[in-house]
């Protein structure tokens, strides 16, 4: 590549840039333009600010970044239903982190949580164990007393009470059998789960069951080990809050009709020894620069506190006790092999991928115990799989956390070391200067209102706008730095930094070639260099023969490079990226199909893809043109024209269906999709008349202006299809269609509260709160957000240079969106 791929990066001034070149990173800096302008329908007396957009309630955003970290605060598992604020808070306020590295997302769902204790540590050992612990208040104490409560499963297990218990007895043909019963917990209160085995004939194992999604997850592998084991639910499955599960327990090994005998089993709170106290109420806040937390206890005691990033690898949580009485009790699981350094009060912890190091306060007294709080000693074991920690409430204290690729002891260590001992207040202050600095860099749409709509459903303009530079800072926090340790080079802005889709391009399995080159295309209006080192990090994997390797997706590669092109200017960068794309573009007309690590079906080809295609080779012909290469542009128009022939054939049945998957040789049973996404059909204007008609008739036979979507969302929704629609019905001078599609789009996205993958509506008519799903929070949500509200003022950017929206009720402006480098009036 003609230029390195961080050089030109933007933002982040101070600490971040430090932080960056001791990482090898080069800086990410915005040139400042002076104070930010008005922003909203309010006379521009509101200002973009990090303070502006703070949140509280059930609906907050709870993740937490800042660019090139791999580092999210609070992730989310966007599988479960609970939304961010249930799957990250708890009365032992929990403290979560996700740290990328070696291609690979690793979820620390408690890495730190924080209580009060009438004393400083967990009770001396006894030398007995009672089951369970005194004073932990089970939700479950299970004796197996009870054989019919649970079910046999697998092997003709039966369960037989007797004086050790219950013991599992395998039938005579099988040689593993399990029994379960089904239980309902919270697991915020109850996240461990202990058993003790009596005694065996072979072995045993231990498994949790997802009625849901019909999954099992082992908690413990088939062993001969007897005693007490105690496992995490909520690190090991990511669950939280309420939830329903059923608890598998085997008899195993080998032997036909072998036993297994269970002396108990119970569901306890996290470090449960009769030691900490969880508070009774409890309330969070966000803002984009930092977290904060307020906890109240039984006897009137409060606990306040802030989480932020200090830099790249670390961060720190810092604790107000000075309403409380007693003693805070930390503690955490440990994920491998701990070392504990008693002079600086660090603990490091190496996994598998990366080692994680957390800075106590220097007072703190520190232990390390099974999960259950037994036996508490001062050297982690290899038995510890957790630590506690007891420090005198009074004043304020600071928790540091640092993160290391690989075994990098000493990074790791550094890093929560430089995050515990740094001020706060100064590194708070920092990153909300960070914050304002890019926000007002962001193009400022004159008007949020929502437009052409007989119902808002009570979406108002500040709504609107909120999540308007939430997105922004949401697009800004997903930057992810290279990663040496896989091979890449890029800087690159991540499909979903919080949660844990790693299936995009190898060496950068966070970047997929649909999420973040739309990203992309709004981030360079602000940061051109991140932009483009993110198309790079996709276009340089494109392999000889032009394969993309990762998920193959309806990606708009070429488009993409157009429009940075457009904003930024850079020719060179134009140039040089023309070359891999230029392989790709007939490898993926040729394979128009979802491709991914499960699923390459040879003769399936999807309309999605094709349509995809036959737009982005318009982008690609006028590349070629741009760079003097005619016997180049002809072959993309040749290629599109091809491409625009395989559409008409193989996605309109003769049964008067539009296809969504249609399988060349039959392989199997053809498809119809989503609404959304046939329709995207209307963007090419060149196909034969009987084929238009047939999409302007699902046009017509969908859209509904009263509905949730429009119409659109019975089943789902992508931001990319709803991009293609309204550029289709534009060009097709059917601007009111596509003004209200771009209303309705905003106004339920902003309902949802989400920014998801994917939007579904709740009942199809404006009732219910619409649904966001898939992967959440995604950067399609913001990018279909931001598109609207750029087209309800009056402007579109889809082929980079911004262009005006000429429909009757739309209008306005968008100051600060950049041509060829240049800020437009």
């Amino acid at each position: 590549m003609s230029t390195a791929p961080n050089d030109r990066s933007a933002i982040g001034r101070r600490t971040l840039l430090g932080t960056a070149a001791a990482a090898g990173l080069a800086p990410f800096v915005i040139p400042l333009a002076g104070e930010a302008q008005g922003n909203g329908s309010d006379g521009g007396a509101w200002q973009a600010s990090a303070a502006a957009l703070r949140q509280t309630g059930d609906g907050q955003q709870r993740w937490i970044s800042i660019p090139h970290s791999r580092l999210a605060l609070n992730p989310n598992n966007s599988t479960l239903t609970q939304g961010e604020v249930s799957q990250n808070s708890g009365p032992a306020l929990p403290l979560g982190a996700n740290y990328i590295a070696n291609d690979w997302y690793n979820q620390h769902r408690s890495i730190l949580t924080t209580s009060l204790s009438d004393q400083a540590l967990p009770p001396a050992p006894t030398g007995e164990h009672p089951f369970p612990p005194v004073g932990s208040s089970p939700a479950l104490d299970e004796d197996f007393s009870a054989p019919e409560d649970w079910v046999t499963t697998s092997g003709d297990a039966t369960l037989t009470p007797g004086e050790d218990g219950g013991t599992v007895t395998i039938g005579k043909d099988s040689s593993s059998g399990s029994v379960t019963r089904t239980l309902t917990v919270d697991l915020d209160d109850h996240p461990l789960i202990a058993i003790d085995v009596a005694g065996l004939s072979d072995q045993w194992a231990l498994k949790l069951h997802d009625e849901e999604l019909d999954k099992d997850y082992a908690l413990q592998e088939d062993t001969a080990e007897t005693g007490v084991h105690v496992y995490d639910i909520a690190q090991i499955t990511g669950w939280s809050g309420r939830r329903s599960f059923g608890v598998k327990i085997y008899a195993c090994g080998g032997a036909k009709g072998s036993t297994t005998t269970y002396r108990r089993v119970a569901l306890l709170a996290a470090g449960t020894s009769g030691w900490d106290r969880r508070a009774l109420r409890t309330s969070t806040a966000w803002q984009p620069d930092h977290l904060e937390f307020e906890a109240h206890y039984e006897d009137g005691s409060v606990l306040s506190g802030t989480e932020h990033l200090h830099d790249v690898d670390g961060a720190v949580r810092t604790i107000d006790a000075r309403r409380a009485r007693g003693w805070i009790a930390l503690a955490g699981t440990l994920l491998g092999a701990a070392d504990y350094d008693d002079g600086d009060r660090v603990l490091t912890v190496v996994e598998e991928n990366l080692t994680s190091a957390i800075a106590l306060p220097r007072a703190a007294q520190v232990r390390f115990t099974q999960a259950s709080g037994w036996d508490p000693t001062e050297e982690p074991s290899a038995s510890s799989t957790w630590w506690t920690a007891g420090v005198r409430a009074s004043g304020t204290l600071t928790v540091g956390l640092g993160f290391a690729v690989g075994e990098d002891r000493d990074g790791a260590s550094k890093a929560a070391l430089a995050a515990r001992d740094a001020s706060p207040e100064e590194g708070i202050e920092e990153r909300r200067r960070e914050i304002d600095d890019f926000l007002a860099q962001v193009p400022t749409p004159q008007d949020f209102s929502l437009r052409l709509l007989d119902d808002a459903r009570g979406v108002e303009s500040q709504d609107v706008r909120s999540a308007y530079y939430r997105g922004w800072v949401n697009i800004l926090h997903n930057v992810l730095p290279a990663t040496p340790e896989t091979g890449n080079d890029w800087a690159a802005i991540g499909t979903d930094k919080a949660d844990n889709w790693m299936k995009g391009v190898p060496g950068a399995a966070q970047v997929a070639c649909w999420d973040s080159l739309l990203a992309a295309q709004h981030l360079v209006q602000v940061d051109a260099g991140t932009a483009w080192s993110t198309l790079s990090c996709i276009l340089t994997q494109v392999q000889a023969d032009g394969r993309l390797d990762g998920q193959n997706l309806p990606a708009r590669l070429a488009q993409t490079l157009w429009v940075l092109y457009q904003v930024s200017g850079e020719k060179d960068q134009l140039q040089t990226l023309y070359e891999p794309l230029a392989r790709w573009l007939p490898w993926a007309a040729e394979n128009p199909r979802w491709i991914a690590a499960n699923n390459d079906i040879p003769d399936e080809v999807n309309a999605s893809f094709v349509v995809s295609a036959a737009f982005d080779l318009q982008y690609a012909q006028k590349i070629a043109e741009e760079l003097d290469m005619p016997e180049d542009a002809a072959r993309w128009q040749d290629l599109r024209a091809s491409v625009l022939e395989d559409y008409a054939d193989w996605f309109f049945s003769e049964d008067g269906r539009l296809l969504s998957v249609h399988y060349l040789e039959n392989s199997h049973e053809d498809a119809t999709g989503d609404p959304i996404a046939e329709v995207t059909g209307l963007v090419l204007d060149d196909v034969p008349e009987d084929v238009d008609e047939r999409v302007e008739d699902r046009f017509a036979g969908t859209y509904d202006p009263d509905a949730e979507f429009a119409g659109f969302a019975e089943k789902a929704l992508k931001a990319p299809h709803w991009q293609l629609t309204t550029i289709g019905l534009l060009a097709r001078d059917r601007g009111q269609e596509a003004g209200i599609l771009a209303n309705a789009v905003l106004r339920d996205i902003v309902r949802s509260g989400r920014f998801a993958e994917v939007y579904q509506a709740a009942d199809g008519t404006l009732g219910d709160r619409p649904i966001g799903r898939g992967v959440w929070p995604s950067t399609f949500g913001i990018d279909a957000l931001i598109d609207a509200i750029w087209m309800n003022n009056g402007v579109r950017t889809d082929d980079g240079k911004p262009a005006a929206v000429d429909v009757e009720g739309l209008g306005g402006h968008v100051s600060g969106l950049r041509h060829l480098g240049e800020v437009q009036k």
